[in-house]
């Protein structure tokens, strides 16, 4: 995936330890299979996380699943599943156009840490609407609430503020070999 956003996270990222894998989905990009409009995708997250465990023999509490938009819905349902990842952060999930009472519900009954990184004006995400999205799934998905100034959906031109989130979030959980470095 070769998006600014995702390019200026895997460089901010890396030299602080953290191994970093960038995924498409089924039938997205030249990844093979079909695209299934998130009825299958999950299964995608599932695969990359257990792949990456086994490939770098990182238990699954210390992967960090990070999502943009669809992607971020995506790792946010594979968070409710046994055999999920350490920590979600769902950048942007577009709960304007789902039924995100159905998932806030799920994501409730489901252990886990989760962060959420929104844009001040995302039309798919309203800043407003992702507070009251996270207070039905917990008091502390509330808290975990981060919202970029000025911002969209799109977060283009403050993909390194939404680094430097991401950074500190996985930093302050313990998932940096060097995180006084430059947090």
């Amino acid at each position: 995936m070769n998006v600014p956003l995702f390019l200026v996270l895997t460089s901010s990222l890396i030299p602080f330890g953290v191994v970093v894998m960038r995924f498409n989905f089924g039938g997205v990009g030249k990844s093979g299979g079909n695209f299934t409009n998130g009825r299958e995708e999950i299964f995608d997250v599932g695969s990359a996380v257990d792949w990456l465990g086994s490939y770098t023999g990182l238990e699954l509490e210390k992967i960090v699943v990070v999502g943009w938009s669809f992607g971020s819905l995506m790792a946010l349902l594979a968070s409710t599943k046994p055999e999920r990842a350490g920590l979600t952060i769902a950048i942007s999930p577009p709960i304007a156009v789902i039924d995100s009472e159905d998932l806030s519900k799920k994501l409730a009954a489901a252990p886990g840490s989760r962060f959420y990184v929104v844009g001040e004006r995302d039309d798919l995400c309203p800043a407003e609407s992702l507070f009251k999205f996270a207070e039905q799934v917990s008091g502390i998905d509330r808290e975990n609430v981060c919202v970029i100034p000025g911002a969209d959906h799109f977060l283009f031109g403050r993909e390194k503020d939404v680094a430097e989130v991401v950074k500190k979030i996985i930093g302050t959980r313990g998932f940096l070999e060097n995180p006084q470095s430059n947090l």
